[in-house]
């Protein structure tokens, strides 16, 4: 096990297995979440964010409101809507109101999750943790990020600051949703900004490649990677990895 990553069990979610790992100081400094729910079919992750950052936050909304999506889409799996969960979430937690000076917690999140349904991807996103696919090997960025920097093909410091976020105020807020098919040997690997934009596109096909067929070792490798960029090296990291 490498120093200061954090492995989840391998999981399976019919027809496909997935793994997950996050880095950081430890789970409550660690502003990034792993989202893996074998009955609910659910797995994704997400990204807690303050007004301000400064250092290590307290994530607030983040933890409750993962809780109550996989607890909804548990309860009613064959009609469930991901997408709806998400905004009836948010508009239901109770909102909190952080002064731009004060960082000590984390009011506003952010999600990239899917429900898979045989072989059906259905996909809910806002923010800029990232859905990627791995077809041969070949990587496809499937969502779009909700950045301050569109379309921005390289990692800059817009690209990871997010223009949509869940848990701030009552507005209506943005949400995509996705649907897409799997095919056999397919790899989706959901991840935060700490692995995009430290890890590059051949550095992760390489590793995907490599470990085809050890998910876990895939995960361990994508959030340890270190960054020659200082300005992302983010301390706090997580990714799921999926493989049909």
């Amino acid at each position: 096990m490498l120093q200061n990553v954090f492995i989840s069990d391998v999981f399976r979610i019919e027809p496909a297995i997935c793994a997950g790992a996050t880095r950081g100081a430890d789970f409550t400094s660690n502003d990034d979440r792993i989202i893996i729910d074998e009955a609910a079919g659910l797995i994704g992750v997400g990204r807690a964010k303050g007004s301000g950052y400064g250092g290590y936050h307290k994530p607030r909304n983040i933890d409750a409101g993962i809780g109550r999506i996989i607890e909804t889409c548990r309860s009613d799996m064959a009609n469930i809507n991901l997408r709806s969960v998400v905004e009836h979430v948010d508009q239901t937690l109770p909102v909190k109101q952080v002064d731009i000076m004060d960082s000590s917690e984390h009011a506003t999140w952010t999600l990239t999750a899917g429900l898979l349904k045989g072989m059906s991807f259905h996909i809910a996103h806002i923010g800029v943790c990232r859905l990627l696919r791995f077809r041969n090997s070949k990587y496809t960025q499937i969502t779009r990020d909700h950045s301050c920097a569109h379309a921005d093909p390289e990692p800059s410091l817009f690209a990871a600051t997010e223009s949509q976020y869940l848990g701030y105020s009552r507005d209506p807020v943005h949400i995509d949703e996705l649907a897409i098919e799997m095919t056999s040997g397919d790899s989706f690997i959901f991840c935060s900004p700490g692995v995009w934009a430290n890890v590059s596109v051949a550095q992760m096909e390489a590793c995907v490649k490599q470990h085809s067929n050890d998910p876990r070792r895939i995960c361990e490798h994508l959030v340890h990677r270190d960054t020659s960029n200082d300005s992302f090296n983010f301390d706090s990291t997580a990714v799921c990895l999926i493989v049909g």
